[in-house]
């Protein structure tokens, strides 16, 4: 009888305890905080206005792509830009550079990691790449001839 006791007992803890919390992504979490009121929440952009934050894998995968996508989240972006041979004229998109280094790792990790298929040779950001980013101290039109070195997507 106190075996039974002891086992409904436990039972009766077990269900009454919360379940544990699922551990949120933070990147998805600063995705919808910093990014998906431009951007949409699946990254797929506005037309004319805000380009698609999905087709990035090729840039994902190459050392200037990801420089460029290290710099262009920590400086912002000005000016019109071109998309899939779409026009985007959203202006100004900020930098986010008063994120911590692990903020910014974490936000471009979930974009190109998440709301993109990554490519083979894909390898998530690091602290060390967005440091780097942030050290080159552009503004946010110096990073449209940067772009445009890169192959266009």
């Amino acid at each position: 009888m106190t075996r039974i006791f002891v086992r409904r007992c436990a039972l009766l803890l077990a269900i009454s305890l919360p379940a544990p919390a699922v551990m949120a992504d933070p990147g998805a979490e600063m995705f919808a905080t910093q990014c998906s009121g431009c951007h949409q929440a699946d990254g797929s952009g506005v037309e004319g206005m805000y380009p698609p934050l999905t087709g990035l894998s090729a840039w994902a995968a190459t050392p200037a792509g990801r420089e460029y996508l290290a710099q262009v989240l920590t400086h912002g972006l000005f000016g019109t830009i071109e998309v899939g041979g779409a026009s985007y004229m959203g202006g100004l998109m900020p930098g986010f550079a008063h994120l911590k280094i692990e903020e910014i790792v974490d936000l471009l990790n979930f974009v190109t990691g998440t709301l993109n298929q990554p490519a083979k040779n894909y390898t998530p950001f690091d602290a060390a790449l967005v440091e780097a980013a942030r050290a080159a101290k552009l503004s946010g039109p110096a990073m449209k001839p940067v772009r445009d070195k890169l192959p266009k997507r």
